[in-house]
């Protein structure tokens, strides 16, 4: 039962957990959006999240051919977050 958790005491927060795994914990977390779309900062602000950076990122957005949209997606994501970085 050495694994159990004090059920007294509260769940670690991300940064205490960080700071048990030797990780880096000064670090904060940026959201930039890549994207020229009104309509996704729009969406974003319905729900709460406020990006801390807007810069869209110029690349072809087009599907390649036979590329299922799944894939579309997460090459875009890729492609957009390598070109804002």
């Amino acid at each position: 039962m050495g694994d159990r958790k004090d059920p007294g005491k509260p769940a670690a927060d991300a940064a205490e957990r960080s700071a048990e795994a030797g990780l880096p914990t000064t670090h904060t977390p940026t959201l930039i959006l890549a994207s020229a779309s009104p309509r996704r900062l729009d969406l974003l602000k319905q729900i709460g999240v406020t990006p801390d950076e807007v810069d869209p990122a110029d690349i072809d957005e087009s599907a390649k051919t036979d590329e299922r949209p799944h894939d579309l997606a997460k090459r875009l994501a890729s492609e957009k977050a390598r070109v804002v970085m």
